[in-house]
């Protein structure tokens, strides 16, 4: 069985979307799985993107399954007059199957209107584990270091909680960076920020922090929080969204201010207790959820 992904994967620093698909191209060309979409047996379409594309494909491509990653629901991330959502839904008409991100996302889709009445399955993303990996640094005993890692600059990152811990966060106790674009508005007295780095350069820092910290707001599967994971990074993150899907017993969720305080000194206090507990899929288990979905669509359609 031949795959093809329909998008525009570059490897430069962009969104974790882009991270994931690359990810995923890479595992079907390990396993000589990858063809050129003429060849494919399933194509692969992601989102909004690409729908002229996917129409081509589909008219050209009679006997070929089409999968159709949903993205992140943009009118909650963004704002509720973002089309791209309505796009992405729209586009479904061209799939045998639909995948999920995150058991949130499919109940989120369902609160706006859609009911998949097509094959449809959960299947997290994944990431680069060559580059992602936990690090052999020991710790020292002084400053435990906090990272925050986003490519995207919009307000729903979670800034305005970083704004709080820029003076609330006790930073004799902590140091706390963020990698990464930020809103304008944001300026930092104690939070060291550096601008947007390779995802090979991400990958090295995460081995020399301590704990990651997320507050991203209604996002399916933060791709950063997944690489944090990957790293044996013990996560904080906002009860929002598929956050608490990936954290599981890895880290704690937080609510509020004084929860967030409360639990990066829990954390930083049993951070070899929660790396311990740290369970996501690697790229090879995620890989072979795709087969497997195209491999039940497949034979659905032959039956």
């Amino acid at each position: 069985m031949k795959f093809y992904i329909i998008a525009s994967i570059i490897d430069s620093p962009t969104g974790g979307g882009n991270q994931f698909l690359r990810n995923l191209r890479n595992y079907f060309k390990e396993n000589d799985m990858y063809s050129r979409y003429n060849e494919a047996d399933v194509i692969i379409y992601n989102g909004h993107q690409f729908i002229n594309d996917v129409q081509i494909c589909k008219r050209l491509s009679k006997d070929v399954i089409f999968i159709h990653r949903l993205d992140g629901l943009q009118k909650l991330y963004n704002h509720s007059g973002d089309i791209r959502q309505d796009q992405a839904i729209d586009a479904t008409k061209y799939a045998d199957g639909i995948v999920f991100q995150a058991k949130w996302a499919k109940e989120n889709f369902e609160k706006f209107g859609f009911k998949p009445d097509k094959p449809n399955v959960i299947i997290p993303n994944s990431v680069d584990r060559n580059l992602f990996k936990p690090s052999d640094r020991q710790r020292k005993q002084d400053k435990t270091k906090i990272l925050c890692t986003s490519w995207s600059s919009n307000d729903n990152k979670g800034f305005k909680w970083y704004k709080f811990l820029d003076s609330a966060l006790d930073f004799e106790k902590y140091e706390f960076h963020f990698i990464g674009n930020k809103p304008d508005w944001f300026e930092s007295d104690n939070i060291i920020c550096h601008s947007p780095m390779t995802t090979q350069e991400i990958s090295e820092q995460m081995r020399g922090f301590d704990i990651f910290l997320t507050a991203t707001k209604h996002e399916c599967c933060s791709n950063s929080l997944l690489e944090a994971l990957s790293s044996n990074l013990p996560v904080i993150a906002l009860d929002s969204g598929g956050n608490p899907e990936l954290v599981k017993d890895g880290g704690e969720l937080f609510h509020d201010e004084r929860t967030l305080l409360e639990k990066i000194d829990l954390v930083a206090k049993n951070i070899d207790s929660y790396r311990k507990n740290i369970s996501i899929l690697n790229m090879n288990d995620v890989g072979k959820m795709y087969v497997d979905f195209a491999k039940s669509l497949r034979e659905k359609n032959e039956a």
